[in-house]
C-alpha cells in the first residue's frame, strides 16, 4: 500500500471534518416512514467526500437520536476518491458519530482484511441543518491507529 496522505484526519483528531460550500445535488427535508416507533420523522442528508487514495466505507457508528422511539439506523456507503458526485445518507434528527473501513489488502482473494477507526461526535442534524447546503464531510483511510475487522454496528446512546 503507498503512503496515505492524511489532509484533514489523525489519529487524535476527530475523523470527519464539516465543511462549508456548495453541493450541487441536494436533499430537502423528508418525512419517511421507517415501519417502526412513531412511524414519520424528519431527516437531513449528509454528503460524503474521499480526498485520499484509497475507497473507504462509511457506517454509522453511534448516535443519539432527537426522537427516542427509533433505533439508531444501521446504514452504511461507500465513498470513492475522484466520484463526479458526493455520495450520502438521509438520517433522522439526532448526534451521530461515523466509522470508516477500508480494504488493506491480503494475498488471499478469499480473505479481505479491514482497518477502521471509530469517529467521534461529529456531527449533528437538527431542523435548521441547510437542506439547500447539506453537511459535507471528509473521510479517508488512515496508514496508523486502526483496528483489524469491520465496523460494529451502530449503538444508539441515550
Amino acid at each position: 500500500m503507498s503512503a496515505i496522505r492524511v489532509l484533514f484526519l489523525s489519529v487524535f483528531l476527530p475523523l470527519l471534518i464539516i465543511a462549508c460550500g456548495s453541493i450541487s445535488d441536494s436533499d430537502s427535508d423528508s418525512s419517511d416512514d421507517s415501519g417502526s416507533g412513531s412511524g414519520t420523522y424528519v431527516s437531513k442528508t449528509v454528503k460524503f467526500r474521499n480526498p485520499g487514495l484509497d475507497p473507504v466505507v462509511v457506517r454509522v457508528y453511534q448516535c443519539t437520536l432527537a426522537d427516542s422511539t427509533l433505533d439508531c439506523p444501521d446504514i452504511s456507503v461507500a465513498v470513492f476518491n475522484g466520484s463526479p458526485t458526493d455520495p450520502g445518507m438521509l438520517l433522522p434528527l439526532g448526534l451521530y458519530s461515523f466509522c470508516i473501513q477500508w480494504d488493506l489488502g491480503s494475498g488471499n482473494t478469499a480473505y479481505v482484511n479491514f482497518g477502521w477507526l471509530p469517529g467521534y461526535a461529529a456531527l449533528s442534524l437538527s431542523e435548521n441543518t441547510s437542506d439547500a447546503i447539506p453537511p459535507l464531510l471528509y473521510v479517508q483511510a488512515n496508514s496508523t491507529g486502526y483496528f483489524t475487522g469491520t465496523c460494529p454496528e451502530p449503538v444508539s446512546v441515550p
